[in-house]
């Protein structure tokens, strides 16, 4: 007895209370015994919460509580906040009001106090703000896969508890797109920062695999279906850099198959044909592979085997796509490759292969990179390739070369013949400038018969 009235006297709540309470949510009748329990338990939780919003209250300098200090209570104690109750902010309240009162004839039941609003005041308050219209902004959510650091994007989260990496690993090399983590744990206590792993999904890892196989497939429907995907599919930019080392290496180990090569070939034409992709960051690598294939010193298995020049021509082909695609004043791709093929086309080292495909990468350049490089160095077609010409076991390439530079500079030559009648010039026209009666007195020496064509 005495228990029981120290608990009805310390007790706030009745335990009528979480009867009610559980008869609404259609619980079984509580007894007794289990009411008080419960009454004691939720007594404690109350009090509990109570002291910890006080704790806030008093570091917030306050002296009235509210539900922003209930609210971090509760947060602090790992149980939900409340939501749907904002403080009551009652102005010009006197101290010895208060905001709640008791309802008479009820021991717990509390309502608020209704303040008295005279009509006149309200009609002399100033007006509220008008609230302002609804405006969208734009921003970047990933660019290239990284999430830009700015305010509206989430803290990028990392992880500080990693455990340290074991002193074995200093030297371990990961493979393409892998981090690689490393610590020199020599005695120094200096260790090398994580790299940063880059994970792809399973269905772009399966999606590589498939473009790979289809690369290297004979069935040529299933290798053109493989090329229109790459070359129209949306999601791609996370497999670009895999795809730009996978090119570097086919080309690298593959030089004398020209079935692979011209595969590549068209590989990249798929990616560079591609819209949506970002390639720029990568041409670093696309192109010295591409390049390979114009000047390569052997292409094919063998000496005979005349597969290569296609190559070349496709090859040449696509470099000048690249150019005119990407070429700006930063980085000037298209300078320094005429730069490479003026160099293997003037190199009297060069194999006669190598200056082929010179010569049909400056012709798809464009006329005005052939009028420069090719027309303006005409004294040298002869020193280039007359000795070729002239030997027996090399005069079939030798003329292969010589067909080109001719389809090269053939739509030109119209520019630089002498017009009216001949070399003296005449009432009827009239000499072109010096260096273009050079330029036409040497083409027409070298090659002859063989630009009538394009002169007509």
């Amino acid at each position: 007895l005495h228990s029981s009235a120290l608990h009805q006297r310390m007790s706030v709540l009745a335990k009528e209370s979480v009867k009610f309470v559980a008869d609404m949510y259609g619980l079984p009748e509580v007894s007794d015994d289990a009411a008080s329990a419960l009454v004691s338990d939720l007594e404690y939780r109350l009090r509990e919460i109570t002291q910890e919003a006080a704790k806030f209250m008093r570091h917030a300098k306050r002296k009235r509580m509210n539900t922003e200090d209930v609210a971090l209570a509760l947060r602090l104690r790992n149980v939900d906040p409340l939501f749907g109750y904002a403080n009551v902010d009652i102005p010009n309240l006197k101290q010895e009001e208060q905001i709640f009162k008791r309802v008479q004839g009820t021991p717990d039941l509390f309502v608020q106090t209704d303040r008295a609003l005279h009509l006149e005041d309200i009609i002399r308050a100033p007006l509220p703000k008008v609230p302002a219209d609804v405006t969208f902004t734009a921003h970047w959510l990933a660019v290239e896969g990284i999430q830009p650091a700015i305010p509206q994007n989430p803290p990028v989260s990392t992880s500080m508890d990693e455990p340290a990496a074991n002193s074995s690993q200093a030297n371990a090399v990961g493979a393409a797109g892998q981090g690689v983590v490393a610590s020199l744990g020599t005695g120094t206590g200096v260790a090398v920062k994580e790299m940063v792993r880059h994970v792809l999904s399973r269905e772009l890892q399966l999606y590589f695999k498939n473009v790979k196989e289809g690369i290297k497939s004979t069935d040529e429907h299933y290798k053109e279906e493989v090329f229109a995907g790459v070359s129209q599919d949306p999601g791609l930019y996370q497999l670009v850099p895999y795809f730009a080392q996978y090119v570097h290496d086919q080309v690298t180990s593959n030089l004398k198959n020209t079935v692979v090569l011209t595969n590549i070939l068209r590989f990249v034409e798929a990616l560079i044909s591609n819209p949506t992709l970002y390639l720029e960051p990568y041409l670093h690598q696309f192109i010295p592979a591409v390049i390979t294939c114009i000047v390569g010193h052997k292409l094919g298995e063998r000496a005979g085997d005349n597969r290569h020049w296609a190559v070349r021509e496709r090859a040449a082909k696509l470099t000048a796509q690249i150019c005119h695609k990407y070429t700006n004043k930063i980085n000037d791709i298209q300078a320094r490759v005429t730069r490479t093929m003026v160099t293997a086309f003037l190199d009297p080292q060069k194999s006669l292969s190598t200056r082929y495909g010179a010569i049909v990468c400056l012709h798809a350049l464009g006329p005005r990179v052939v009028d420069l490089f090719l027309l303006d160095n005409a004294k040298e077609f002869k020193r280039l390739l007359g000795p070729s010409l002239e030997n027996e076991a090399t005069r079939e390439d030798a003329l292969l070369v010589k067909a080109a530079l001719l389809r090269a500079i053939g739509p030109q030559l119209s520019a630089i013949k002498p017009s009216g009648g001949g070399s003296n010039g005449g009432a009827a026209g009239l000499l072109p400038p010096e260096n273009k009666r050079e330029q036409w007195e040497q083409i027409s020496e070298f090659f002859g018969e063989e630009i009538t064509p394009y002169l007509s």
